[in-house]
C-alpha cells in the first residue's frame, strides 16, 4: 500500500485546528510532522506560521502545563520541571512560569494533603518507620523536594491528622 503524498497546506490547516482545541508546544508539533515524514525545511516553515499567528506559544503552553499538573495532578516542582524539559521548553521559560504559577504556601499545603491522603490509605498495622519510608517514596515519585518531604514527615500535624 502506497502512502498518500504529503500535502503541507492541508497539514497546516489540520495543525491550526489542533492548536485551536488545546495548547501544544513547538516540540510536540515538530515531532508530529517528523513522524509524518515532512522535511525539516517544511517543518520550520509550518512552525513559523503557527508561532506568528500565536497558535503555538511555548510560554503559554508551559503556564497551562504547570497549572494543570500542579492543580489537578498534585505534582511537585521536580516532576513538573522534568515534564517541561521533556517537551524541550527552555529553562528560562520554565523558571519564570514556575515562579508565577506555583504559590509557595499552596505548594506546601498540596504536598501535605497528598502525603496525608497516602498515609490514611496505608494499612492500620503499618509501623511508623515503614510508613515513613512508603510516604517518602510516594512523595518523591510525585516530584516533591526531599527537604519538603522531610519537613512534612517530621510534622506532628501529619501524624495526628491520620488518626
Amino acid at each position: 500500500m502506497q502512502k498518500k503524498p504529503l500535502n503541507p497546506k492541508a497539514e497546516l490547516l489540520r495543525l491550526e485546528a489542533l492548536c485551536n482545541r488545546a495548547e501544544h508546544c513547538s516540540f510536540e508539533i515538530a515531532e508530529k510532522l517528523r513522524r509524518k515524514g515532512f522535511p525539516q525545511s517544511q517543518i520550520d516553515g509550518m512552525l513559523e506560521r503557527l508561532i506568528a499567528t500565536r497558535l503555538i506559544d511555548d510560554r503559554r503552553f508551559a503556564a497551562a502545563y504547570v497549572h494543570s499538573k500542579f492543580t489537578y495532578s498534585s505534582w511537585g516542582r521536580i516532576k513538573i520541571r522534568n515534564g517541561l524539559y521533556a517537551k524541550r521548553i527552555p529553562s528560562e521559560i520554565i523558571d519564570e512560569v514556575m515562579e508565577q504559577e506555583i504559590d509557595g504556601r499552596q505548594y506546601t499545603l498540596t504536598a501535605f494533603k497528598a502525603i496525608r491522603a497516602k498515609l490514611r490509605s496505608l494499612p492500620a498495622d503499618t509501623d511508623r518507620l515503614q510508613a515513613r519510608q512508603k510516604l517518602m517514596r510516594f512523595a518523591a515519585s510525585r516530584g516533591y523536594e526531599t527537604s519538603l518531604i522531610f519537613r512534612i514527615l517530621s510534622s506532628s500535624a501529619l501524624w495526628k491528622s491520620a488518626q
